[in-house]
């Protein structure tokens, strides 16, 4: 059946209900907006379900303590545009969150008690909290925490990429 299919009849119809604000997961903060962007991005983890279930991460450890996590990137995790997904990728993501004043998710760190976090190498991300919480790897579910492309966020200032479509991501490779 997929064989079957052409870019003529690959259109979605969706009604979202009300205006996107943005598809930046990091400064998103309404309903329809999650909801469009949980279909386009994906987070270390994901819900499906009720279950949580790596997604990004091909799997993940966590310290005896229960304060330190540390995330391995899918070696198969790809942009649109080919490149891969990094453990430098969430870093920069979730810098981004926090240093953006426009941000209304911030607090979310806070809230999962959120030390520290960076990148080991391209595969190894390390999550370190102020204490074990219970509830930290599902809030990696959370679209809040899912990683953005630098070189797409960063292309252009006069350019908003959360909101043209044609600058989410760099699709050359489908043309």
């Amino acid at each position: 059946m997929l064989s079957q299919l052409n870019e003529s009849n690959m259109t979605l119809r969706w009604s979202i209900g009300s205006k996107i604000d943005t598809l930046d997961p990091g400064l998103s903060a309404d309903y329809s907006s999650g909801n469009v962007i949980n279909n386009l991005f994906e987070g270390l983890m994901r819900e499906i379900n009720g279950e949580i279930e790596p997604a990004m991460a091909e799997h993940y450890t966590v310290s005896d303590d229960k304060m330190t996590y540390t995330f391995y990137i899918r070696e198969n995790a790809m942009w649109s545009d080919g490149s891969h997904v990094t453990a430098f990728d969430f870093e920069y993501a979730w810098s981004r969150v926090l240093q953006n004043e426009n941000s209304q998710s911030s607090w979310l760190f806070h809230e999962g008690n959120i030390e520290k976090f960076s990148a080991l190498n391209e595969s190894e991300f390390q999550v370190v909290l102020l204490k074990p919480t219970p509830y930290f790897i599902e809030m990696t579910a959370l679209y809040t925490f899912f990683p953005v492309k630098y070189n797409t966020t960063e292309i252009d200032d006069s350019v908003d990429w959360s909101i043209d479509p044609k600058h989410l991501y760099q699709m050359d490779h489908l043309n």
